[in-house]
């Protein structure tokens, strides 16, 4: 896929593009910016950019790539990571959907192969997870696995991988 720009002036950035690969420069240095990833909202790319008049915003990048390149008429309100990687903001990889499908897809995908997690790494996450824990809360859990805090919570209060055994 070649990479494809356009300008986001039409967001209320014009001193920025993005590209259909997820990424976004600068037009006045023609350097391109670096993402960020930020747990609080589950981990996705996120960038700050400026507004004309100076004012910060932080932007995930997923959205700005759909807002600009996919179109919306059923104008639904989320962008999904058809391969759950949200490193992977390319345009092929992305769609508008509902909240709800949004959250089955991912819940349902946590019980595939293609899940980060192991069934012995989600019995281990089950017998041992403790909310706001400094060795067993999400936020340590996700550094040792790797994965979201978000995702850990779930696992730990019996919202994703249900069927994986607890043993408490």
């Amino acid at each position: 896929m070649s990479e494809q720009w356009k300008s986001l002036e039409s967001l209320g950035y014009a001193n920025y593009s993005i590209s259909n690969l997820g990424r976004i420069k600068n037009n006045k240095t023609t350097k391109i910016l670096k993402a960020f990833h930020q747990q609080k909202l589950n981990g996705y790319l996120r960038i700050d950019l400026f507004k004309a008049n100076g004012t910060k915003k932080q932007e995930s990048v997923h959205v700005l790539v759909a807002r600009m390149f996919i179109p919306n008429p059923m104008h639904y309100p989320e962008v999904h990571h058809k391969d759950e990687n949200k490193d992977n903001c390319t345009v092929a990889n992305l769609e508008w959907t509902t909240r709800i499908y949004n959250q089955r897809y991912s819940e349902s995908r946590a019980n595939h192969h293609a899940a980060k997690l192991t069934e012995v790494q989600v019995t281990y996450i089950k017998q041992n997870y403790k909310p706001r824990d400094k060795i067993f809360g999400a936020t340590a859990m996700a550094k040792q696995f790797g994965v979201d805090t978000s995702q850990i919570s779930k696992i730990g209060r019996d919202l994703q991988w249900k069927e994986a055994d607890r043993v408490r």
